[in-house]
């Protein structure tokens, strides 16, 4: 098990990198969550800092590649906005750095940049985010189709928000599907 002095041991850092590699094959972690969980195992700051420094230098930790998986993860799966994402990432202990290139591979490198709905729209680098988001909102909005005008466009702009999208997108989103809700009437 780990040592409990403070000082550099060539066992304590072996045996910190086993269980950081251990904890790392089970899935992906950031640097922060990793070294919280060796602290807790009794591990020197040393240590820790060290093994954790030969894993990401090795590339066997990487907390862009976290930041770029998890924002592919909650986009592919909830369709949270970039902006929720980011600040998802920084609870977790990620760079500025790292997250601002882990979520521009996924929304485009200048998401962060975008002031509005057309501004996305018109960005070379949106990956067509703009339209995926429209098409989850459109099924969102069919499931509600039973629904008065206002309880459905109320529940839309909940929905949209809860993902933490910035209320330009939002609106746009929502005029667009009752635009097309009225044209098919």
């Amino acid at each position: 098990m780990a040592g409990s002095s403070d000082n550099y041991d060539v066992d304590d850092l072996e045996e910190a990198k086993r269980n950081a590699l251990r904890l790392l094959s089970n899935r992906l972690y950031t640097r922060h969550a990793l070294e919280r969980q060796l602290v807790a195992q009794g591990y020197s700051m040393e240590s820790i800092d060290m093994a954790l420094t030969d894993l990401q230098e090795s590339g066997k930790q990487s907390d862009l590649h976290y930041a770029e998986t998890f924002a592919r993860y909650k986009w592919r799966t909830s369709k949270w906005s970039p902006t929720r994402i980011r600040m998802a990432l920084k609870q977790k202990g990620v760079s500025m750095d790292d997250i601002n290139v882990g979520v521009g591979a996924v929304f485009g490198e200048n998401v962060f940049g975008c002031e509005s709905a057309d501004d996305i729209e018109d960005s070379e680098d949106s990956y067509d985010w703009m339209e995926q988001l429209k098409v989850a909102a459109r099924v969102h909005w069919d499931k509600s189709a039973l629904q008065t005008p206002e309880v459905r466009r109320r529940r839309m702009v909940q929905w949209l928000m809860r993902r933490g999208h910035q209320w330009d997108v939002v609106r746009d989103v929502v005029d667009e599907l009752e635009d097309e809700a009225r044209r098919n009437n």
